[in-house]
């Protein structure tokens, strides 16, 4: 069964809405953002002639962060019956070249990616102007000068997509403590709070202090 922020995420997610979603590690953000984007995204191909894939960005700070969900981001993929690649500066030409003559339904990049192929209008940067659901995770990474930037690129997105009104954002984080003003600043829209507080069941801590010798105890 889902948890109670997972169902509220999931409902605010599919319908459309801008969504900033914050639990502890391990408790299923990943599930949070990534199934009301696909659900949306079979709804847009179905309906929505008029857009090309990809239809959703998911947006990692770092490479190693995106490799570490990969397995997971590709299995939910398939079970949705939707392609899914990855963009950033490990993917081969052979493997650039597939992605823009064969546009996957789920792009999964960075923003310094974004910035380079739109800064330099390349076949690549008119990709991510195609995305209709733009997914960040690690939202509280960008702050200081890189959250600066990235919301500039945020903005060029904006710009460049062909209708802004229907460009949601869906965003996640374990350690962010204002997360409806951080992220409604980020994006420049409204954004709905979901927020997870705690474990499921209680946690006991149990102190053991060693009146023995050491070594004796460890034996």
């Amino acid at each position: 069964a889902l948890y109670k922020f997972q169902e509220r995420a999931i409902r605010l997610g599919s319908s459309g809405k801008n969504v900033v979603i914050v639990a502890p590690t391990g408790t299923g953000k990943t599930e949070a953002f990534i199934i009301p984007a696909l659900i949306r995204c079979i709804k847009i191909k179905k309906t929505e002639n008029t857009f090309r894939p990809p239809y959703i960005l998911i947006v990692y700070p770092t490479k190693a962060l995106a490799r570490d969900q990969l397995q997971k981001l590709f299995d939910y993929a398939r079970i949705f019956g939707l392609k899914i690649a990855v963009l950033d500066g490990d993917t081969p030409y052979r493997k650039r070249k597939e992605i823009t003559l064969n546009p996957p339904d789920i792009l999964l990049t960075n923003f310094d990616m974004i910035n380079y192929h739109l800064g330099k209008r390349t076949t690549l940067g008119s990709l991510f102007t195609h995305s209709r659901i733009i997914i960040i995770d690690e939202l509280h990474e960008y702050s200081g000068a890189f959250g600066t930037h990235v919301y500039y690129i945020i903005k060029r997105l904006k710009r460049y997509s062909k209708d802004n009104d229907s460009l949601q954002f869906i965003m996640a984080s374990a350690t962010i403590s204002n997360p409806g003003e951080f992220a409604s600043q980020l994006v420049d829209d409204d954004v709905t709070v979901v927020i997870e507080k705690g474990r499921k069941s209680p946690l006991h801590v149990l102190y053991i202090y060693c009146l023995d010798q050491i070594q004796h105890a460890l034996a």
